[in-house]
């Protein structure tokens, strides 16, 4: 867990949270919050507990939902699976441009060594698709606004993950991180959570049980945002969203030259995160892999 508070470029600070997995995710629920952020809390605990509210707004206890992260959630994974699945019908397997040398009687390179060996001497590069592209950061908004279904949460997160399974699939090396964010007054208030680092293995129902999984949102998400200094809302079910990537840049992703950043905006509905993960794999193929720029 790592709290910074950078200056905005956009005017304003920015309150930031980075989060390790789901063993960070539920650490939040046990630390104390900001001095300003006491009355929030009380809030959504009550509400938690049944006292106030009416409904299932988080779709489960806190003590269900943390048996959740820490297990994982099959039935999240099935979902993913399902999108995966779809989308590999609909495109062909992931692909990236790559530049390859090749040895011809004419070309844009000469190589007198192999004139005098009797070699083709010219060298020419052109691109090829090659599956293996290398490395690529996808980060995905997190969460809806309140008046979101609780079925309308999942498809976000199942999007991402689909996404990530796909690449890997494809022998890209993938780094997934969740954002979310709220504004106050001039600044805001961002929470990131790092579910897969590059060259760790896909485990989809660890990965669901964050992702996709509503009340992983709706109890520790929410409850992020109680530990920094700014107003997270006035009620359980009252908070001022924010769209993530409003707030670029910041630092907390797209900030390093040697990878690929793909981001993945809010979706509510199967379809919506079947054509979200199809634009993305779209999007990278289009893109320059950095690790080898030097051979373009």
């Amino acid at each position: 867990m790592k709290i910074e508070t950078p200056k905005s470029e956009l005017g304003g600070n920015l309150w930031q949270l980075w989060l390790d997995g789901a063993s960070d995710l539920v650490k939040v629920w046990d630390t104390p919050c900001h001095p300003n952020e006491r009355g929030q809390r009380d809030r959504q605990r009550r509400a938690e507990r049944g006292e106030i509210g009416h409904g299932n707004f988080f779709g489960g206890s806190e003590v269900e939902a943390r048996k959740v992260l820490l297990e994982g959630w099959p039935k999240g994974a099935q979902l993913v699976e399902k999108l995966a699945a779809e989308v590999a019908e609909a495109l062909p397997p992931p692909k990236s441009r790559r530049r390859t040398r090749k040895w011809s009687q004419d070309g844009d390179e000469i190589s007198y060594e192999r004139l005098q060996l009797g070699q083709e001497p010219w060298l020419s590069s052109h691109r090829t698709l090659k599956s293996s592209c290398g490395l690529v950061e996808v980060v995905s908004e997190w969460g809806l606004g309140c008046g979101a279904t609780l079925e309308q949460l999942q498809y976000q997160g199942a999007a991402a993950l689909a996404l990530t399974d796909l690449l890997e699939k494809a022998d890209y090396s993938v780094e997934l991180a969740l954002i979310t964010a709220m504004t106050s007054g001039a600044g805001g208030s961002m929470v990131r959570v790092d579910l897969k680092r590059m060259g760790e293995l896909v485990n989809l129902e660890q990965l669901a049980a964050v992702a996709v999984y509503p009340p992983a949102y709706r109890l520790y998400g929410l409850a992020a945002f109680q530990l920094g200094p700014n107003s997270s809302g006035d009620g359980y079910f009252s908070h001022p969203h924010s769209q993530a990537f409003g707030w670029q840049p910041n630092g907390m992703w797209n900030y390093r030259n040697n990878v690929m950043t793909l981001q993945l905006s809010h979706c509510m509905s199967e379809q919506g995160a079947k054509d979200m993960v199809i634009e993305a794999i779209q999007n990278l193929e289009t893109m320059v892999n950095p690790q080898d720029a030097e051979e373009i």
